[in-house]
């Protein structure tokens, strides 16, 4: 029971957050230092495709690539299809840090998918619990089996439509931004 427990307070603090993500390399490996105000940035992609890049308004490659970019630079990823995801800049861990990933990931079409039909279906559930609700809680001493039954396929269909806009949202390309930590020998 005491593992089942940390399990959970472990996926909790992660998804909260609470946990801090980096890349560890050798300082020999990484070369010679970064000037302040400069972060040394490699990009990469999570599926192998080509993303253009910008740093502020120019573009500087395409993935995967490296870059040497203003610590204030705002950063742009786009697919040839349209799809981007813009960084306001790098964030305040590798900026301390003067080196980082960025990987960029892709939409999901599965994810988008599924949140469509949910959302679809979450709504058609609200509708229904909304109609028997009003009929059966207008007349509570004949029928108060269906203000009840309403007011439970309400509340699930409510839930449900709330999550399916969640996978939505989270289907659309994203960009994860990892800070380089130098390992000491």
């Amino acid at each position: 029971m005491r593992g089942l427990s940390v399990g959970v307070v472990a996926v909790l603090l992660v998804s909260a957050g609470c946990v801090r993500r980096a890349v560890v390399a050798e300082a020999e490996a990484l070369g010679e230092d970064v000037p302040p105000g400069m972060v040394d940035v490699n990009f990469a992609s999570e599926d192998q495709r080509a993303w253009n890049v910008y740093a502020g308004d120019a573009q500087v490659c395409q993935t995967p690539c490296g870059q040497r970019i203003a610590a204030t630079d705002s950063i742009t990823l786009e697919l040839g299809n349209g799809h981007g995801v813009f960084l306001h800049d790098v964030g305040p861990d590798a900026i301390a840090a003067r080196r980082a990933v960025v990987v960029a990931q892709g939409p999901n079409r599965g994810e988008q998918v599924s949140g469509i039909t949910f959302t679809t279906l979450g709504g058609m559930g609200m509708v229904v619990g909304t109609v028997l609700t009003a009929v059966g809680c207008s007349d509570t001493a004949r029928r108060a089996g269906m203000c009840t039954a309403g007011l439970i396929v309400g509340g699930v269909s409510t839930a449900l439509t709330a999550f399916a806009i969640w996978l939505i949202v989270d289907a659309l390309p994203k960009a994860f931004v990892l800070p380089v930590e130098v390992k000491a020998r």
